[in-house]
């Protein structure tokens, strides 16, 4: 447990450390938590008139309870860890239980399927109202590590309860609710042992039953099978005089029959042809709607590659435009120093012969040097000519490559807005997600932190199109279930925790994210978020995972139970 620098003032009055506080209940149900130093406290707890007997003592009230906030740690420590270790066993018994009662239930074999989700469901429920208790208790657990103004009375009254009657109060709430869902399961029929045993029952009343019934006719059995031939006897002879009698009628009946057969075969086969026709015609209907949609498509996305090759062109231009002044500065330079070569040709031709031979020499060396410099300069302007065509080439190359590949991430961009945006899907293919970037890849045993959500949503723009979702370590290569939406919506806000946001791309696609609470989607605006949405466990398009919480992990689709496994991952998706 920490305390924080404010409670750790030095008092104005006395100078010393504000590090006492009283554990009486009497002050506790006053609500005096505040950190006082202990002469402070003694006064606070001093009776000023004194006893009558004594006039001139003070007594000091509840002077047993006081307590310096050093040894109210030690005390919570060792409080603590014993209470956590408590709660998680309880939790591990609920969860036990829950999934043995669950495989009784499906295993069960004499009622309908949907009776039998039903069932699960209702034990889903109970068992999930006392875990969110337990969840709250560890909450409140969480909460003393620090003292402060917001949990001081949480950390006295962890310190004034006692640990035995907690965990006996803990322990009757399980067993009531373990023995209230067998009830249930047991008026619902749902008992192996008692379906046997009542089965067992059936079948000897029906025993006895029989028994009773043989008895008074076991001695008059050849009479009774005697009378029985001789009545079928009889019913034969007069059979074969009605069809004697009767052949004609038959036949004529016969042959009405017939016809009628044959006409009502004729009016179904012109009602089929009927309906085959307006099928054809609705059919038709729809693929030209469907044209239409993709001319439409086609045609918006024609127009914004028109956009960005009208740009890639401007500043192809300009490059061009860049390389034609360059080239021509330096022919300028180029023929300017071919006119100073001419020039100092003629000088040379042009020098008086009367000059000194040595003077001559002289000169003729000079000239020579010009000479060498003017050929490093021209092979220098060559060169730049070269690098300069080299890097207008590569220039021309890296456009196009960003041409093609700006012209696929659009195509890929159109294609999710069209055909994922929006929506919820269920086991769909990883690799069907062109273009898009992973940013997140996390186990459950976990939870996701507001830290990482601000680092993630600086990660890439807001008008981005994420895929948020898990995936099942057994089949790495499928999105258990996803939600596809602009980043916006998946990262904004909200407050309710029975209300989910509607997306505005799709219409059976609502989000929420409560901090401290969770982040999830929903195919609809009803949620339940007890810490995680538990609304409609049977729901296979809700997915909800924990935020800033001690564990990770929490729902996805009808799977309600999933804490800290390693079996599933989020992961995060993002094009833009």
């Amino acid at each position: 447990m920490q305390m924080k620098d404010e409670d750790q003032e030095m008092c104005k009055l006395t100078h010393l450390n504000r590090s006492f506080i009283c554990t009486n209940i009497e002050c506790i149900q006053a609500k005096r938590f505040q950190l006082v130093c202990h002469k402070c406290l003694t006064l606070q707890h001093t009776n000023q008139k004194g006893i009558q007997k004594f006039k001139n003592t003070k007594t000091v009230r509840h002077l047993d309870d006081f307590i310096e906030l050093k040894e109210l740690q030690n005390h919570l420590e060792q409080k603590y860890q014993t209470r956590f270790n408590f709660l998680q066993d309880v939790q591990q018994k609920c969860f036990d239980f829950q999934k043995e009662q669950i495989q009784k239930i499906e295993k069960f074999p004499f009622h309908d399927q949907n009776f039998l989700k039903q069932a699960k469901a209702d034990v889903d429920t109970q068992m999930q109202m006392f875990i969110n208790e337990i969840g709250y208790h560890q909450r409140l657990l969480n909460e003393t590590k620090q003292y402060n103004n917001q949990t001081n009375k949480f950390i006295l009254d962890l310190y004034k309860r006692n640990d035995e009657k907690f965990h006996n109060d803990m322990i009757n709430k399980q067993n009531q609710v373990f023995d209230r869902i067998r009830t249930n399961l047991a008026k619902k029929g749902i008992d192996l042992q008692k379906m046997f045993a009542n089965q067992e029952d059936k079948i000897n009343q029906a025993d006895d039953r029989l028994k009773k019934l043989e008895n008074p006719y076991a001695s008059n059995k050849l009479f009774k099978y005697t009378l029985i031939i001789a009545i079928l006897i009889m019913i034969s002879n007069q059979f074969s005089i009605l069809t004697s009698k009767d052949q004609k009628q038959i036949q004529i009946k016969e042959s009405l029959m017939f016809e009628s057969d044959i006409n009502q075969i004729k009016e179904q086969l012109s009602e089929f042809q009927q309906e085959n026709i307006i099928k054809i015609e609705e059919i038709k209907n729809t693929l030209e709607g469907k044209l239409m949609n993709e001319i439409e498509y086609l045609k918006l996305y024609n127009q914004q590659l028109k956009v960005e090759m009208i740009e890639l062109q401007k500043q192809f231009k300009e490059i061009s435009l860049f390389q034609n002044q360059t080239i021509n500065i330096l022919s300028q330079e180029l023929s300017n120093l071919k006119e100073q070569v001419s020039i100092s040709q003629n000088q040379i031709s042009n020098m008086n012969n009367v000059q000194i031979i040595k003077q001559s020499n002289n000169s003729n060396q000079d000239n020579n040097n010009n000479n060498v410099i003017l050929i490093d300069k021209f092979n220098k302007v060559d060169e730049d000519i070269k690098q300069i065509n080299f890097n207008f080439n590569n220039t021309i190359q890296e456009v196009r490559e960003y041409v093609d590949n700006r012209i696929l991430l659009n195509k890929q961009f159109f294609n999710a807005q069209k055909y994922l945006l929006g929506k919820i899907e269920l086991d769909y293919p990883i690799v069907l997600l062109q273009g898009f970037k992973i940013y997140l890849d996390q186990y459950l045993n976990k939870s996701l932190t507001l830290d990482q959500i601000a680092n993630l949503t600086d990660s890439f723009s807001s008008t981005g199109i994420a895929c948020f979702g898990g995936i099942s370590v057994k089949k790495p290569s499928h999105f258990v279930l996803m939600a596809c939406d602009y980043v916006y919506e998946i990262f904004t806000i909200t407050t309710s925790r029975d209300k989910a946001r509607k997306s505005r791309s799709g219409d059976n696609l609502y989000w929420y994210f409560v901090p401290r609470i969770s982040i999830g989607f929903a195919p609809n605006e009803k949620v339940h978020l007890q810490l995680a949405d538990n609304y409609d466990p049977l729901d296979q398009n809700r997915f909800s995972i924990w935020v800033d919480h001690p564990q990770g992990g929490r729902r996805i689709g009808n799977q309600t139970s999933l804490i800290d496994t390693t079996e599933y991952r989020i992961v995060l998706y993002v094009i833009q």
